[in-house]
């Protein structure tokens, strides 16, 4: 048998018992952890219905020239097919976005962010840089804004042009697919 802990009460001892401060401690981290799970219950409702109001906005490519190395190069079916006659490849890039507003506010601000980074030097990469995994930093960034200021008005479409120069654009020398990341 466990011998009891309770005090034995006295003549003349009226008070009342008093909580021993580890027990304070887990009543007080008992309400505290209580009122976290309240607030969280509170916020993510509020938090789902803020994610309503975000813009609704497609963007889409619809042209994309100038790709580098001697694959972008057309060779003569017929003829002079000495590779010392072959043309140069192009150095420059040009790109055309289209970008709309499928939602009814009209958006304020908009820019056009182009993003041009060094050459994977291995499948891994690529497959890192497809799943939108960059780990290097842009050569060049490009972000113009949209015509009129960046607005956009509901259910309207923009379109927007950019040309890379070579004087811009470090291209790998000894070739490589360069990822290129388009954000409105």
């Amino acid at each position: 048998m466990k011998p009891s802990r309770a005090l034995p009460r006295m003549a003349g001892n009226d008070a009342a018992p008093r909580a021993s401060p580890s027990a304070v401690r887990r009543l007080l981290t008992g309400a505290v952890i209580v009122a976290l799970v309240a607030l969280v219950a509170l916020v993510l409702p509020a938090t789902a219905q803020d994610t309503d109001d975000l813009p609704d906005v497609r963007l889409s490519i619809s042209g994309l020239t100038g790709v580098l190395g001697p694959g972008s190069v057309d060779l003569p079916e017929e003829g002079d097919r000495d590779p010392q006659n072959v043309p140069e490849p192009t150095t420059s890039m040009a790109l055309r976005v289209l970008i709309e507003n499928r939602g009814e506010q009209d958006l304020q601000a908009l820019r056009l962010v182009t993003e041009i980074h060094p050459a994977v030097t291995s499948r891994s990469m690529l497959r890192q840089a497809l799943n939108g995994d960059l780990a290097t930093d842009p050569l060049t960034i490009r972000d113009p804004a949209l015509a009129d200021g960046g607005t956009l008005a509901g259910g309207e479409v923009a379109g927007i042009a950019e040309e890379f120069d070579p004087s811009e654009v470090a291209w790998a020398a000894d070739g490589g697919v360069h990822p290129v990341r388009i954000s409105v």
